[in-house]
């Protein structure tokens, strides 16, 4: 079929997969093909490519559409050949192995006789690609294969069959069954269609199904469990073959559009059939039969046969559907349910409401939770409507003229929504362009704007801005549900502007959407017309505005909001009066019951607690137990009155406006005040489980205490403990120096309360990173603690591992050992090898060696704890699964990144059952499964993890606890990974600035934010805004933790690498040097630490052109690491990679390349080949053969990188562009300079958008192009592009800096093609003369000088210059040949 003029529309169809159930559709489809031979007198049944402009499946229907579109079979030799296809391939079940249930081997046979029977040449290989000019069109995804592998992956579901990898060897690609995510491919079909056919029409649409789902459910799989995310086989199992969804959606997108899309799926007697059930292929066809012979589908057949055969084109393929799982983007409303009857007292109050001040706009909000028929009671109002647009129902002659259904659950759906109805309406194609065009037509159209559930989605500005329309929302958020008082409040300031929009939100925000609240703002606003003034008179005295009356009013309501308030509080017994009072003074949210429970529970001395604990008494049994049910029924009294509200999980709130009433009641403020910060006290428990509990205190505690040295010293301990575990550290030391000295001055110095208050305030230095002070303390707390107990006792010997701690915070690394190693000897001695605490010292000292890189002494300890605390508690207790995530930790840093997530998994999943999703436990667990994600590579997965965990974070312990912005800092590390460095620097800065609030500016943590976002302007190219953060990084450590510390050593390695990146190699070089020597005498030679030394200085030689002294160094650290690591380990193949960059450098590229193939395998063996890791490897390589000048084996590595990079980060990532550049490179070598010049183009608009005209990268990629300029001859155009390069480099880097030298270079090189040697002299002998100050003699840039500057002096006639600078070149030259 040769492709349809623009005239014709376009004929899709969609088939589904089920396996052996695709018979169903082609039973189906035979009819349908009946049906058009009747329709147009056909002599014989015609064969479905001659009627489909484009045909696509998935699974089993990727299958079918090979047959009949590629191979252009006929829908009875499809039957036929499918028919078999499923006897042979499902009558044989594998009994082992884990890589699907039946023998890939049978499926790939059976296609390829399928396709050497029908394929044009009969040869089982012929290619996918039909270049025939009457091909029918398929949805392929662009694979280059033969037609029996394109079978064989769409056929590759996990659970049956093993995946297939098709490509050049060596560059293979995985594939498995798509069907997983997308069974009903129709999305991807119109997304096709639209790339296909831009400018067309589509005239009909089949989707043909397997039969309707019942249960669904898909086979446990080693491979679904080792590459999809966690939680994602769930959600696969409900929706892998569940493709209604699918059609729901497009039912509902196309249901305005007559005669464009049909679906046909058989609705009864396919439940029960297994997707493998060869041997129920008859119950397929006598269940299809009986669903074809309906009155109903026939009737559809005869519809659709139609609509083939007139070809009309009804909508056009540029119109856009959102993500797959296409959400409704409707030009017409769908009609309600028909069952669905309707809330007749609502849709009374609609048409009441929208009956009355015709022509101006409405806004109805119709609010409830989710499936209480919302959408239903809407749409059964605009049917209503349409059916009687007569006075029946208004008191005016109206009707809606025209009506939108608008989906708003995401900000991309509703702006795709707008953008078709102006496509649709030929108006334009965005969304800017529908709203201008609503605004000027002035009439009664209509906006449905459905499931505004999403708080952060703002629909303002999708109301288009006149003050005619009517729009209705349906939303169970409650901020809509005032929508109305909204508009109310607009109305008062007299006048509509987007200015007045805006003051009139932020009034009825502050006002917390209380609607007559907001109706008293109204009348003011009205009477003294003072919109812009309100909110600072609110401010200043809320009091009087909340209870004057005002003269003039918009409703009949004589209470002002303070009056009912009043009068209902009167009504309360004095038990819930005094209760309310109470509460009022927490946090008007998430008040907790648990606080009145646990305060009655309480035990401590009551002396000075008597008017607390005489109201709780309220809540007693006679036996002293908590009552629960007289508590509830003093909630349920206030909460009868509107004053409180109770939700689920123990959690009472108090609107904003009450509380701060309620306040305003209290005749003894600071009396009730005290009380409940004595209730507050009493409810806290200073045990390791509940501190989820204490940190959930801590808004309470903010709006309760207002000066913390004043709390009652019974409670002091509690009130600081809270602050400490909510990460308020500056809060609880303050405290914790209270409670010390009040402990000196009772007890004396030695006693053992005094001791544990020292410990406390010791632990917080800890957190703050005053690391000297903590030893001290902890020093004082040991020797007193001997003195009092004696060495052993358990008081004791928790002094001694914290002391360890901190010491591993100094890193004095053999102090702490030799203490944890003593605690450890201890606990044996006292309390035995399987003791709680023995176990936790084997912990701690395993903890320790990690610090010196001794991971392999880690590990057996790890292992030990783990499978002592299984025997003792079981697999579940959380002290297992601390030692489960320690040993992953450990397998993290050994490179064992597959048995790291098998454990990490576990614990996630442990921790969810045990504490729930929102726990900081489980938290830390997702975090820690999102670190090795990032290992493995699956950056895409690891986002929406942290995202998860930041989100929580901030909802548990607000936007500035520590924990929280540990988090954030994880995830711009992961925006790092992913090349979205300006997302990732907005992070660094926000985290920078919070830690130097909560911590200081020296802390430890700060100092490390610091540094990330040096790092951060390292790869945005901000060179001068990176290296004062590492200059401040570096002293700060020096001063805080010693000059000799590990973290102090590795700001200066990042200060020597900023250095080099600014091309300061002399100033980088001393720095590597130093950390190099200092790393050997703290760890030794051989510590992982070390040997990343050993790398940097290695790396600082080759930049400085010093080979030979690099080339030793970079063998060291291979060797060492493949003792340490073994040969297949991550570093170790780093190792490998400098190594075999040092031998680019000395041009021995024969001796690189074969270190670059083994690490090439040994990536594709470990990481898989679609690893960033193993991508980088192949662009390695590449290079290489680049230099061999094996362009041809460079061009399809260069490729396959470029398509890889695409797939896993898109195409505007930096790794995909970097790969886009290197097959430039590969281009420019094979002499193919257009294609090279198409793809430089291309890289620079994307590096330009991405880091900016001024980046390093960007200016690289200009040089490139220049560079394929001058080869194309066009030197006119190279040379503008080369003064720009030099003047940015000059200005970025300095003159000095060897890219700047290699863009004067460039440019006399130009000069020099052009003709211009005078222009070109002066920059070759300052290049020349620059050279030899920055490089050794006999670099080779030193030598292409030499040799540049001679050729120019030729040319000029300079002939002695020229000749006495030949003979320096080639003495140069020898001598390096020599060494």
């Amino acid at each position: 079929m040769v492709n349809p003029p623009e005239t014709q529309g376009l004929r899709l169809l969609s088939l589904d997969g089920g396996g052996i159930r695709g018979l169903s559709m082609l039973l189906i489809l035979e009819h349908l093909m009946y049906k058009l031979k009747v329709t147009e007198g056909l002599p014989d049944i015609p064969h479905p490519c001659d009627y489909f402009d484009l045909i696509g499946g998935t699974s089993t229907g990727g299958l079918i559409a090979l047959m009949l579109g590629r191979l252009r079979m006929s829908v009875e030799d499809s039957k036929k050949a499918y028919g078999q296809l499923s006897k042979e391939v499902f009558s044989d079940v594998k009994f082992q192995g884990s890589a699907g249930k039946f023998k890939a081997s049978k499926l790939e046979k059976a296609i390829k006789q399928i396709a050497e029977t029908y394929s044009e040449s009969r040869n089982p290989e012929e290619r996918l690609e039909d270049i025939r000019d009457n091909a029918c069109k398929m949805l392929k995804s662009a694979m280059n294969c033969t037609i029996w592998e394109a079978g064989r992956a769409t056929s590759a579901a996990p659970a049956f069959f093993k995946q297939i990898k098709i490509g050049l060897s060596g560059i293979e690609e995985a594939f498995v069954d798509g069907g997983l995510g997308h069974n009903n491919p129709t999305a991807s079909l119109l997304s096709e269609a639209k790339l296909l056919f831009p400018d067309h029409q589509i005239a009909c649409i089949i989707s043909l199904g397997t039969g309707q789902p019942h249960t669904i459910s898909i086979p446990k799989s080693s491979l679904l469990n080792r590459f999809l995310p966690f939680d994602a086989v769930k959600a696969i199992q409900e929706i892998a073959t569940d493709c209604e969804r699918e059609h729901q959606t497009f039912a509902h997108h196309f249901n305005g559009i007559a005669n464009l899309y049909y679906r046909f799926n058989v609705e009864q007697g396919m439940q029960n059939i297994q997707l493998n059930q060869w041997e129920r292929l008859r119950d397929v066809a006598e269940n299809t039969r009986q669903y074809i012979q309906s009155q109903l589908v026939t009737t559809q057949m005869a519809d659709a046969a139609k609509s083939l055969s007139e070809k009309i084109g009804k909508v056009p393929t540029a119109i856009e559907f959102g993500q797959s799982q296409v959400v409704p983007t409707l030009f017409k409303c769908p009609p309600p349910s028909q069952i669905f009857q309707g809330r007749q007292d609502i849709l009374a109050r609609m048409v009441d409401y929208f009956s009355k001040d015709i022509g101006k706009r409405h806004v109805y909000v119709l609010h409830g939770l989710g499936g209480s028929g919302k959408t239903q009671i809407a749409l059964k109002f605009l049917d209503m409507m349409n059916q009687y647009p007569t006075p029946r129902y208004f008191n005016q002659n109206i009707m809606f003229t025209r009506q939108f259904f608008i989906n708003t659950s995401s900000q991309q759906i509703l702006d795709t929504a707008f953008k078709n109805i102006a496509i649709a309406n030929k108006i334009g194609n965005s969304p800017q362009d529908t709203l201008l065009w609503l605004s000027s037509q002035i009439e009664e159209w209509m906006l449905l704007f459905d499931n505004a559930d999403d708080t952060s989605i703002n629909l303002f500005p999708f109301f288009p801005k006149c003050t005619h329309g009517n729009i209705i929302i349906t939303s169970h958020n409650p901020q809509f549900l005032h929508m109305e008082l909204y508009l109310l409040l607009l109305r008062a300031a007299k006048e509509e502007t987007p200015e007045t929009a805006a003051r009139a939100s932020e009034i009825v925000k502050e006002l917390c959407y209380l609607p007559l609240a907001i109706i008293q703002a109204g009348a003011y606003i009205w009477k003294f017309n003072c919109l812009d003034q309100y909110l600072s008179l609110y401010k200043q005295d809320h009091v009087r505005l909340l209870k004057e009356h005002p003269e003039q009013s918009h409703d009949d309501y004589e209470w002002t909001v303070y009056t009912t308030w009043e009068i209902s509080f009167k009504q309360l017994t004095k038990v819930a009066a005094q209760f309310l009072q109470l509460c009022s003074l927490l946090h008007h949210d998430n008040i907790l019951e648990a606080i009145f429970q646990k305060a009655a529970e309480w035990t401590g001395n009551a002396q000075n607690v008597q008017q607390a604990r005489a109201f709780l008494q309220n809540f007693w049994l006679p036996s002293a137990i908590w009552n629960q049910q007289s508590f509830m029924d003093i909630i349920a009294e206030i909460g009868a009155y509107s004053l409180i509200n109770r939700h689920g999980g123990g959690i009472l709130s108090i609107h904003p406006l009450v509380q701060s009433w309620c306040q305003n009641t209290l005749a003894d403020e600071p009396k009730v005040r005290e009380c409940m910060m004595d209730i507050l006290g009493m409810s806290v428990r200073l045990t390791d489980d509940d501190e989820l509990f204490r940190i959930r205190l801590i808004a309470h505690v903010d709006s309760l205490v207002q000066n913390p040295v004043a709390l009652k010293p019974v409670f002091q301990t509690e009130y600081a403990r809270i602050y400490f575990d909510s990460g308020r550290y500056k809060e609880a030391e303050s405290l914790e120096i209270t409670i010390l000295e009040k402990q000196k001055q009772l007890l004396g110095a030695d006693h053992a309360d005094t001791l544990h208050a020292i410990a406390n305030l010791a632990s917080t230095y800890h957190e703050i990173g005053r690391y000297q002070e903590a030893e001290s303390l902890e020093v004082t707390v040991l020797e007193k603690r001997k003195q009092l107990f004696g060495a052993d006792h358990p008081d004791t010997l928790y002094a001694i591992a914290n002391l360890a701690s901190t010491y591993r915070q100094l890193g004095r690394y053999q102090e702490s050992e030799a203490l944890a190693v003593t605690v450890l000897e201890k606990q044996n001695q006292l309390l035995g090898a399987d003791h709680l605490d023995t176990l936790h010292a084997i912990a701690n000292l395993a903890s320790t060696y990690p610090q010196w890189g001794r991971y392999q002494e880690a590990e057996p300890l790890e292992v030990t704890v783990l499978e002592k605390r299984k025997q003792l508690f079981g697999a579940d207790y959380p002290d297992t699964l601390y030692a489960m995530a320690n040993l992953a930790s450990t397998y993290h840093q050994l490179g064992r990144y597959q048995e790291a997530e098998a454990l990490e998994v576990t614990v996630l999943e442990k921790r969810k059952q045990l504490f729930g999703t929102d726990h900081p436990n489980t938290l830390t667990a997702m975090a820690n499964f999102a670190s090795t994600y990032h290992q493995l590579g699956s950056d895409q997965e690891a986002e929406p993890l942290e995202v998860t965990v930041l989100e929580k974070r901030k909802q548990l312990f607000g936007a500035d606890h520590p924990d929280t912005l540990r988090a954030i800092a994880n995830l711009a590390a992961t925006y790092h990974q992913l090349g979205r460095y300006r997302e990732a620097k907005l992070l660094e800065v926000t985290v920078l600035e919070k830690r130097k609030q909560l911590f200081g500016a020296d802390h430890p943590d700060t100092l490390c934010a610091m540094a990330d976002l040096a790092f951060t302007y390292c790869q945005l190219g901000r060179y001068q805004e990176a290296e004062p953060l590492a200059v401040t990084v570096l002293e700060k450590r020096k001063q805080l933790l010693g000059a000799d510390h590990s973290d102090t050593l590795m700001a200066m390695a990042n200060l020597a690498s900023t250095y080099r990146q600014l091309g300061r190699y002399q100033e980088a070089e001393p720095l590597h040097v130093a950390v190099l020597e200092k790393q050997k005498q703290l760890f030794g030679a051989d510590h992982p630490h070390t040997l990343i030394a050993l790398r940097n200085l290695a790396t600082t030689y080759r930049q400085l052109g010093r080979y030979q002294e690099a080339e030793p160094l970079e063998v060291t650290v291979l060797e060492k690491r493949k003792q340490l690591f073994g040969a297949d380990h991550l570093d170790t193949l780093y190792a490998m990679v400098n190594l075999a960059s040092t031998y680019h450098q000395l041009e021995r590229y024969q001796e690189a390349e074969p270190l670059e193939v083994t690490v090439l395998e040994k990536c594709k063996q470990l990481s898989g080949t679609d690893h960033p890791i193993t991508l980088h490897a192949m662009a390695n390589l590449a290079a290489t053969y680049r230099k061999l000048r094996r362009y041809r084996e460079a061009k399809p590595l260069g490729v396959a990188v470029l398509e890889k990079q695409k797939q896993l980060f898109g195409t505007d990532h930096p790794n995909t562009l970097h790969a886009m550049a290197h097959l430039a490179a590969a281009y420019r070598g094979l002499r193919r300079y257009r294609e090279a010049e198409l793809l430089e183009v291309t890289v620079l608009e994307k590096r330009k958008q991405l880091f900016g005209a001024d980046h390093p990268d960007t200016l690289g990629t200009i040089a490139n192009l220049a560079a394929t300029y001058c080869q194309l001859g066009r030197y006119q155009e190279a040379e503008p592009l080369e003064v720009t390069v030099l003047e940015k480099r000059k200005q970025l880097l300095g003159a000095d800096h060897p890219d700047t030298l290699r863009a004067l270079g460039n440019l006399a090189t130009t000069y020099h093609r052009l003709g211009r040697y005078q222009e070109a002299v002066p920059l070759e002998v300052t290049v020349l003369e620059q050279q030899k100050q920055l490089l050794s003699a006999g670099h080779p840039h030193i030598l292409i000088a030499l040799r540049n500057l001679a050729a120019t002096y030729h040319k000029l006639g300079k002939y002695q210059e020229a000749q006495e600078l030949q003979a320096q070149y080639e003495e140069a030259d020898n001598s390096l040949q020599r060494m």
